[in-house]
């Protein structure tokens, strides 16, 4: 059993104190322009929420709350469940959220809207499958996890400049330890022990000189800690509570309350541990002063008894510093290449399971667009190519190609033609411009050049972000000939779409005039016979028309006249096509009532009442 609605009350606006009883199967509201046809409609659609095709919803709420006023609309809905009453004011406040699907609704002009639009048509053909938005599947790591990843190989780049003496560095070491050796070679030996304790010790001179460096740099950054905690804690007392509602208040007193006893612990402890520090290093400067204190008189000595040897093992002390610097730098570099790596793998797996969730969606798309095709007739196919939309791709390169001071346009239809953003995107972060020019066919200059417009964190968690979406295409068979949507004039767009929604027997259509733009031919044909398979197979439909055709020979359960008298609408009668008031009222104010009534005869019989 499907959902449907069985009645809807108006207590405001235009269609105050209306009260309209529906058919589960198909319903026609009639009557002369103005009396509030459409207004009903809009009014059904407002209270389910259901969204709209091609015009703004807020705009499209706004115009219904100013229909409303400050009236109420009720609608009595049945479901699997048992009847559900809701009752939404014009702001939309009572809209319950698991109706906003129970049916499809199209006002006049959206028709061809669903059709000449990619995404629309995909919409729908979502819709009807039962698919979420494709936004929800998107993983929100890899943004994140892109910019970190280009941060990293900045840093490991710059870490890496400073590591390219290193060579010459040992080289330099090697000629030092040489002359030290010859130096010392002369020297008596009596002072050989000497110059091995000014060794042993300037090892450790070394590490100290080195460790202070460090610990130095350690204390100014957790002084630098300190400034922002104090500031922190400034900024959470200044929170204000004044003129707040209670509970906001409430909420405002308790953050800052927390983020002073937070920036308070954070204070203690970074306090800790600048004196930790500075004891460490006031050690380590202890150790160093009783060292040189030990070391200054021998080496003294020793450069008395030999010219220059002071020189080499100053020259020595001071490269073996270099080296052990280059050694901790190495390290960072191996550190941030690790984390990269694992960075990386981690989105490659996010990304993978994106691509298996959206083949998963394309199939499911394709089998859902292939029985709709056979539910809709012939003269009507849905086409499902995979990921072949790149409107979003084109639109995100040419975003940040603009104002490189290439010709990008030629470039951009190469890329998307080529290059899945996956591809390009690993390309872009090792700017391999070798690999860009290959692929596309261009110069090396030209593929450099289009690379630096994805040299930073933003550019690059952009292209990570873009996903290419399924084309979806709705194909009109025309004397033999099958003709895309985009070829199509108003009319064939229409004739395309109507047998699309009416095949969908799975919730309530709401169609206001679909008869716009179509002959009758193909409105007798196509349109009312998939209106009476709807309600053959327990599906509601509630059609606005002024075509005599469709309450006639849909064979309408309910038919709903209303009338105006230019300050508001209301239901003139209702009831059954075949009731003798709703005949005479079809033949009198529809142009070619009494025809429809004639047409319905050669297919029925006579029906006259």
């Amino acid at each position: 059993m499907t959902t449907w609605i069985r009645r809807i009350r108006v207590s405001g606006g235009y269609l105050k104190d209306l009260d309209v009883e529906f058919d589960r199967g198909l319903n026609v509201v009639v009557g002369a322009r103005g009396t509030g046809k459409s207004t009903l409609l809009r009014l059904i659609r407002f209270a389910l929420g259901v969204e709209s095709a091609a015009e703004d919803r807020t705009q499209e709420d706004h115009d219904v709350a100013a229909i409303l006023g400050s009236g109420e609309v009720t609608l009595d809905i049945e479901t699997p469940s048992g009847l559900r009453l809701i009752t939404v004011n014009g702001l939309g406040e009572g809209r319950v959220r698991e109706f906003a699907t129970s049916a499809l609704a199209l006002g006049q002009n959206e028709l061809e809207a669903v059709a000449s639009s990619s995404d629309e048509r995909r919409q729908l053909l979502d819709l009807r499958a039962s698919l979420i938005s494709q936004e929800t599947d998107y993983p929100s790591d890899v943004a994140e996890t892109t910019q970190r990843l280009f941060l990293l190989r900045q840093q490991a780049g710059d870490l890496r400049d400073k590591t390219f003496g290193r060579e010459q560095l040992k080289l330099d070491l090697a000629s030092a330890e040489a002359e030290e050796s010859r130096l010392t070679a002369k020297a008596t030996e009596s002072l050989a022990d000497n110059r091995k304790t000014v060794a042993q010790h300037d090892g450790r001179l070394t590490q100290i000189s080195s460790s202070v460096s460090r610990g130095t740099e350690s204390m100014n950054q957790v002084k630098d800690l300190l400034l922002l905690a104090g500031k922190l804690s400034e900024a959470s007392a200044s929170l204000k509570t004044a003129n707040l509602p209670d509970e906001f208040a409430a909420i405002i007193t308790e953050t800052a309350h927390r983020s002073r006893t937070s920036a308070k612990q954070l204070i203690g402890e970074l306090e800790h541990a600048l004196i930790t520090l500075t004891n460490a290093l006031e050690s380590l400067k202890s150790e160093q002063a009783a060292l040189l204190a030990i070391v200054a008189p021998i080496r003294a000595d020793l450069d008395a008894s030999a010219v220059g040897l002071g020189e080499v093992t100053s020259k020595l002390r001071g490269i073996r510093t270099q080296l052990e610097d280059l050694d901790s730098t190495t390290a960072q570099i191996a550190a941030l290449e690790a984390e990269s790596t694992a960075l990386r793998k981690r989105r490659e797996a996010s990304l993978d399971q994106l691509e298996k969730s959206q083949h998963e969606r394309f199939l499911h798309r394709a089998d859902i667009a292939a029985s709709i095709s056979v539910v809709a007739g012939d003269d009507v196919t849905i086409s499902v190519s995979h990921q072949s939309d790149t409107s979003d791709y084109w639109r995100s390169l040419e975003r940040a190609l603009k104002g490189s001071g290439i010709q990008y346009r030629p470039l951009v239809d190469r890329a998307t033609q080529k290059l899945l953003p996956r591809e390009l995107l690993r390309i872009a972060e090792h700017q391999n411009s070798d690999d860009l020019a290959t692929v596309l066919g261009i110069p090396k200059d030209r593929a450099t050049r289009f690379l630096a417009a994805f040299d930073s964190a933003d550019s690059l968690a952009d292209l990570a972000q873009i996903q290419l979406a399924d084309s979806v295409d709705f194909i009109l068979r025309q004397g033999g000939e099958d003709r895309l949507v985009q070829e199509l004039s108003t009319g064939q767009k229409c004739a395309v779409t109507l047998p699309i929604l009416i095949s969908d027997e799975s919730r309530t259509l709401i169609l206001d005039q679909p008869e716009d733009h179509l002959d009758n031919e193909f409105l007798v044909s196509n349109i009312v016979t998939g209106l009476k398979r709807r309600t053959a197979g327990g599906a509601q439909s509630i059609i606005a028309t002024h075509n005599p055709n469709i309450p006639v020979l849909g064979d309408a359960a309910q038919v709903i006249h209303l009338k105006s008298d230019g300050r508001s609408g209301r239901v003139n009668l209702s009831g059954r096509v075949d009731a003798r008031p709703v005949k005479t009222t079809i033949t009198s104010i529809l142009e070619g009532g009494a025809d429809a009534f004639e047409l319905r005869a050669k297919f029925y019989g006579n029906t006259d009442e």
